[in-house]
C-alpha cells in the first residue's frame, strides 16, 4: 500500500489574520487531490483565530523573529551556515543597505523553518512541498533541497514576489537560489511568464502559467434605475494602491457617484478623504472596510454594480476584479502587470498608465455615459469572460493535476 500523500502547503498567514483569502478556492481543489494538506504560515503575528478549512487540512504553526534579539540568536544559532549564505548571495549580483538587512533577518529565518521541514521528513514519505510565493519559505525549499536533492517543490509568483521594480530592496530576494531548486515555477498571469522569461531565460523550462479564479456565486444584477452610478473599489490602502487617484477621478467627474470602498484601514482612508475638501454635489462616498469575503460577494450578488476600478501602480492579476466580472461586473483599470489579461474591451475600459487626473476623468466619464456598464447584454458577456477565463474549478482542476506529476513527466 502506497503512504498517503501529503502536501506540506507554505503560506505567509493563512489560515491566521486577514489576507490570502485567494488560496480558499484552490484548497478546496488541493483537498481533492492529496490524502492530507499541512499548511504552514510563517509570518503570522496573532495565532488567537483560525479560519475554517477543509477536514484533511492541518496547521504547523512556525513563529517568526518578532525582535533584534531573536534574530540575533537565530543568527548565532546558525552561523556557520549562515556566513557562506550570505557570501553566496553578494556573489549572485548587486547589493545594497537594504538586501544586507533583509538577508540579516531572512537568512537566519529561512534556516529555521527548513529545519522544521527537515522534521517531516525524516519522519513521513510522499511529500510534495508547496510554496504560494517566492519568499522566505522558497528560500527555505531551496535550502532544504540542498540537503535532500530527491524532494519536489515548486512556487508560485504573484505580483510583489514576480517583480524587481515592486521590491523595498530593489530586487527580489533569493531569486535564483529559489528558482534553481524548484520544479515548477507557476506566475499568475502571462504577464509574469514573459518577464521571467526575458529576465531569467535559464528557467524557463520550468515556467508555466497557472492562472488564479475565484468561486462561482452566480451573476448579479442586470439592470438597476438607480440616478447614480455606484461605483466600486477594493484594495488596501496602501499607497501602490493608489486609492487617493480613485478619490480626485471621483471628485473631478461631473457624474453623479456612489462610491464604495472595501478593505483598508479608516484612518489612511479618513485622511485622504479631508484632501477632498468638502467633496462635490453629486458625489457619495461610502466606507465598507474590511470584510468578510463572503460579505463582499453577497454584496455583488444582492447590488447593481457599474464598475469596479483599479487604479494601482502594479499589479499581477487581482482576484478582485475575478471576483467582480464573475458576477457581470465591468471594471475600469489602468493597464500595468498582467491587467491587461483580464480587462479587455469584453470585460471593461483599459486606459494607459500615466494618464493625468483630468484625462483619467475624461475616458471615465465617457465610458459610463456610453450606457455600456448598463446592458444587460455586456454585462453578460463580462460574465462569460469569467467562465472561460477565471473560473476557479476550471484553473485551478488543471493545476493540480500539473502538480502531482513528477518533474520528469510534467513538460514545460
Amino acid at each position: 500500500m502506497l503512504p498517503q500523500s501529503t502536501l506540506l502547503l507554505l503560506t505567509q498567514k493563512f489560515p491566521f489574520e486577514s489576507g490570502e483569502e485567494f488560496l480558499v478556492p484552490e484548497l478546496k481543489r488541493l483537498n481533492r487531490e492529496f490524502d492530507r494538506i499541512i499548511l504552514i504560515p510563517t509570518a503570522v503575528r496573532d495565532f488567537s483565530i483560525q479560519r475554517a478549512t477543509p477536514k484533511n487540512v492541518l496547521v504547523h504553526k512556525i513563529k517568526n523573529p518578532e525582535n533584534p534579539v531573536e534574530v540575533a540568536f537565530l543568527i548565532v544559532k546558525h552561523l556557520l551556515e549562515f556566513l557562506p549564505l550570505v557570501r553566496g548571495q553578494l556573489k549572485n549580483g548587486v547589493w545594497n543597505l537594504g538586501l544586507l538587512k533583509y538577508w540579516a533577518y531572512h537568512i537566519p529565518f529561512a534556516l529555521q523553518i527548513r529545519n522544521e521541514l527537515e522534521a517531516f521528513l525524516k519522519k513521513e514519505e510522499n511529500l510534495t512541498f508547496y510554496s504560494y510565493w517566492v519568499d522566505t519559505n522558497a528560500f527555505a525549499l531551496s535550502l532544504l533541497k540542498l540537503r535532500y536533492p530527491q524532494i519536489t517543490y515548486v512556487v508560485r509568483t504573484h505580483g510583489g514576489d514576480l517583480y524587481d521594480e515592486r521590491s523595498s530592496t530593489g530586487q527580489i530576494a533569493f531569486r535564483k537560489s529559489i528558482y534553481e531548486g524548484a520544479a515548477a515555477i507557476w506566475p499568475i498571469s502571462a504577464h509574469g511568464e514573459e518577464y521571467i522569461g526575458r529576465n531569467y531565460p535559464e528557467y524557463q523550462r520550468k515556467v508555466k502559467l497557472a492562472r488564479l479564479g475565484s468561486e462561482d456565486f452566480g451573476i448579479g444584477p442586470l439592470s438597476t434605475e438607480d440616478q447614480f452610478y455606484q461605483i466600486v473599489s477594493c484594495s488596501s490602502t496602501i499607497p501602490l494602491k493608489r486609492v487617493d487617484l480613485i478619490a480626485q477621478l471621483m471628485l473631478k467627474s461631473e457624474l453623479p457617484i456612489r462610491w464604495i470602498h472595501f478593505g483598508g484601514e479608516k484612518e489612511p482612508f479618513d485622511q485622504l478623504l479631508k484632501t477632498l475638501g468638502d467633496g462635490r454635489l453629486g458625489l457619495e462616498v461610502v466606507w465598507k472596510g474590511k470584510v468578510a469575503n463572503e460579505a463582499l460577494m453577497d454584496f455583488y450578488s444582492s447590488n447593481f454594480v457599474d464598475a469596479l476600478i483599479n487604479l494601482s501602480i502594479s499589479e499581477g492579476v487581482p482576484v478582485s476584479m475575478m471576483e467582480a466580472i464573475s458576477f457581470g461586473i465591468p471594471v475600469f483599470a489602468n493597464r500595468v502587470g498582467g491587467i491587461g489579461e483580464i480587462v479587455v474591451e469584453d470585460t471593461g475600459c483599459l486606459v494607459e498608465n500615466g494618464l493625468t487626473v483630468k484625462e483619467l476623468v475624461a475616458v471615465f466619464d465617457h465610458w459610463i455615459k456610453s450606457g455600456k456598464t448598463r446592458e444587460s447584454a455586456f454585462r453578460l458577456g463580462v460574465r462569460r469572460f469569467w467562465e472561460l477565463n477565471f473560473n476557479a474549478e476550471v484553473n485551478h482542476s488543471g493545476f493540480f493535476q500539473k502538480l502531482n506529476e513528477s518533474p520528469e513527466d510534467t513538460q514545460f
